[in-house]
């Protein structure tokens, strides 16, 4: 096994064409509504070359290049004169050095005020109350104009508001003076713990815009302003669609706004035209798995989740817009086993190849912002928790037509739990451990099935290390559950109906009977009971609470996923970049000949490598340092740069260009701030090609040295390379 895996998984990739049933009555023939889904499939298989790669991003206004004097362009925030609460919404250029007019200003620029503490500044404030204003770093507030009033004045729509989560220390004076406050007031909250040595502690959106910007400090006052224009349709609607999201979750789900997106919504779309045209049998009428008592009490009984997992949401006759998406992760993950999983018949060769795609291609992070990701988003970014890890992997082996299942183990005191995933093969479930990045195998490296587990549980003890001992007990393993990974779109009607339209070795799985899953799972040795995983539904329960709630953490939460989706969708040709890793497909010379002469044979990881290379992707230093200035517009091209890079090391790995993957991930810049969170994918990535190429001390030093989550698993590892006692591979 280990031999097979230092080769990676650069195996065959191949595609082998779907085939499609004729459909069963309704509008049209039955030949028709086959074609029109053959049409579909065919679409939904060539996504990565229906949407345009051009986009234009915005261009900018005025800002230090573009101001008279070569300096910052400063202004005042006013209400308009006259109206009793009105907005702060008049700029005024304080600085003398610009005007609006002769720019060409006018309704709908975007107007971008760095007048508030950025995100790290204000959780210091918050916490300790500093107020250096040399340790500050300034946000943008993204405006709109709505006129240009004067040369040097102009008014926004709505209202310069200070972040929700900013709180501001002001003077005992200051804040008895303020309307209907006075000294009564201040004692009230001097009783309450809220007035310190730094002064009173309010939220700073409770103070009039001019307090404020007086009686703090951290208050860029007056502020600095860029102005920037979006002439280009596409990226003006990009925009709206992640403010949509980030300041109002609207919509809750499907609200990414990719390169692809309008192409998934008119496949959706035809997918739901096809649906109609149909004559629904009493056969594909289906109901909640059984297994749904399995869930926790708080999800089974969600009034929420019930618009989702009742009959009647199971049975709705089309899908809604976000489930193109999931029909779309399907086919990623289908197509990431015709090329990732190898050609061996058996189950669990394949899962293991499988599995170590996912830690290779998944880092192992405790980072919140991927709490909330589906498969699709953890395959596009490239990390996630152990959960999803798991889910990735039962997508992955779903596909494969391979049985598997998460296996839940309970450690230490309270609430924490362990993640195990399980194939079945030969009626025996195999083990992988997504926290560890490793299959569990014996010291002879031969793969552990649960029932040798339960007949000797000291087997465990095999994973410990001299400095820590693996946290699953003997204790934990007798209260493992068992549980079948489905979705709603999975249990549907809709889905069973799609999947029954295709045959043939490409087909998508798309439908999931987990009553019946968990029955074929309660066969293999050593299996107990069989419920549902809880985490596909626990998960949309919080993206759906996420998108209704005004807290400021659900805020922030929904900021981040857009500021994280941001660079893919500002840079078409990096999605582009990632569908084709993802897709592989691979057509030889012969079967290139049969669409003519002139047609290049389809090589998705080749045509891959050079998007990952374009300079629309990867632009030079000089040209960052000489062309792009504007800090927001850095950070997308750092950030792209660097992921380009990392994935670059991570497609040779899986072409077994081994010695050019180590220095594509050497090359990766995990200096700049907006990367660092990539040193721990450069760090394993360059492990796994320096072990591939036998070098297997440097590879080991690499490893042992790991400070990451991963670190456990990548000690033992490191152990086994050598030789310090047999360890598990995967």
């Amino acid at each position: 096994m280990l031999a097979a895996l230092a080769a990676g998984v650069s195996g065959c990739r191949k595609r082998v064409e779907s085939r499609f049933s004729a459909g069963d009555g309704g509008v049209g023939s039955a030949r028709e509504d086959a074609a029109m889904l053959e049409a579909d499939f065919a679409k939904l298989n060539n996504l990565p070359n229906n949407f345009p790669l051009e986009l234009s991003p915005p261009t900018v206004l005025l800002d230090s290049r573009f101001s008279s004097n070569g300096q910052d362009v400063l202004v005042t925030v006013t209400q308009p004169e006259g109206v009793a609460g009105a907005p702060w919404n008049v700029l005024e250029i304080a600085s003398g050095n610009a005007n609006f007019r002769d720019l060409g200003v006018s309704s709908g620029d975007t107007v971008k005020l760095y007048m508030f503490p950025d995100s790290e500044s204000r959780e210091r404030q918050n916490a300790t109350g500093e107020i250096d204003a040399q340790m500050v770093s300034h946000e943008a507030t993204d405006l709109v104009v709505a006129q240009v009033l004067g040369d040097r004045r102009l008014q926004v729509v709505d209202s310069v508001r200070p972040p929700r989560d900013l709180t501001v220390w002001i003077s005992e004076e200051v804040f008895a003076n303020q309307p209907g406050v006075g000294m009564a007031g201040l004692d009230t909250l001097r009783d309450l713990g809220k007035v310190t040595a730094f002064g009173v502690k309010i939220p700073a959106e409770n103070l009039p815009l001019n307090i404020l910007a007086e009686s703090v400090p951290t208050i860029a006052w007056p502020p600095r302003i860029e102005i920037w224009r979006v002439k280009d349709e596409r990226m003006k609607a990009i925009n709206r669609a992640l403010g949509a999201y980030a300041k109002n979750g609207e919509p809750p789900l499907g609200w990414e706004p990719t390169p692809d997106a309008q192409e998934i919504t008119r496949l959706t779309e035809s997918f739901n035209r096809w649906l109609r045209s149909r004559t629904k049998a009493a056969d594909s009428v289906v109901q909640p798995p059984a297994r749904v008592e399995t869930l926790p009490e708080a999800l089974r009984n969600d009034a929420v989740l019930q618009d989702y997992l009742s009959g009647d949401a199971l049975n709705r006759n089309s899908f809604a817009d976000h489930e193109g998406r999931l029909i779309q992760q399907a086919a990623w993950c289908r197509d990431i086993g015709s090329w990732a999983a190898g050609d061996a018949f058996d189950p669990l060769p394949r899962a293991t190849r499988l599995f170590d795609w996912v830690v290779r291609n998944v880092t192992l992070t405790d980072s919140p912002r991927v709490r909330n990701h589906h498969p699709w988003e953890t395959l596009l970014y490239g990390r996630g928790g152990a959960a999803q890890r798991a889910w990735l992997f039962a997508q992955l082996c779903r596909q494969q037509r391979i049985d598997c299942c998460v296996v839940t183990l309970p450690i230490g005191e309270g609430s924490d739990e362990w993640l195990w995933c399980g194939v079945v093969d030969h009626g025996e479930l195999y083990l992988f451990d997504p926290q560890l990045g490793l299959a569990l195998t014996t010291p002879a490296d031969e793969p552990i099935a649960l029932s040798s587990l339960r007949e000797d549980p000291s087997l465990l003890r095999g994973f410990d290390r001299p400095d820590s001992d693996y946290p699953v007990s003997a204790d934990a393993l007798a209260q493992a559950s068992f549980a079948v990974v489905s979705e709603p779109l999975t249990m549907s009607s809709r889905a069973a109906q799609l999947q029954e339209q295709q045959s043939g070795s490409s087909a998508i799985v798309l439908h999931v009977d987990a009553d019946a899953a968990a029955e074929q799972l309660q066969q293999a040795a050593g299996v107990d009971e069989v419920g549902l995983w809880p985490h596909p539904l626990a998960n949309l329960r919080r993206e759906l609470r996420i998108a209704g709630s005004d807290s400021v953490a659900a805020e922030k939460t929904r900021s981040a996923a857009a500021l994280d989706l941001q660079p893919f969708a500002w840079t078409p040709q990096l999605w582009k970049a990632r569908m084709l890793h993802i897709r592989g497909m691979l057509e030889t010379e012969r079967e290139a000949k049969k669409k003519g002469v002139l047609h290049d044979p389809i090589d998705d990881h080749r045509a891959a490598a050079q998007l990952y290379l374009s300079p629309r992707v990867r632009p030079s230093e000089k040209k960052l340092d000489t062309r792009v200035l504007n800090a927001e517009r850095l950070r997308i091209y750092h950030r792209n740069k660097a992921d380009a890079t990392l994935w670059l090391g991570v497609l040779k790995h899986d072409q077994g260009e081994y010695t050019q993957a180590a220095q594509w991930f050497e090359r990766v810049d995990t200096e700049s701030p907006e990367n660092t969170h990539l040193a721990d994918a450069v760090r394993y990535g360059r492990a796994r090609a320096l072990e591939a190429l036998g070098q297997r001390e440097e590879a080991a030093r690499l490893l042992s040295e790991d400070t990451s989550p991963q670190r456990f698993g990548n000690q033992i590892r490191a152990a086994r390379l050598l030789g310090a006692g047999s360890q598990p591979a995967e």
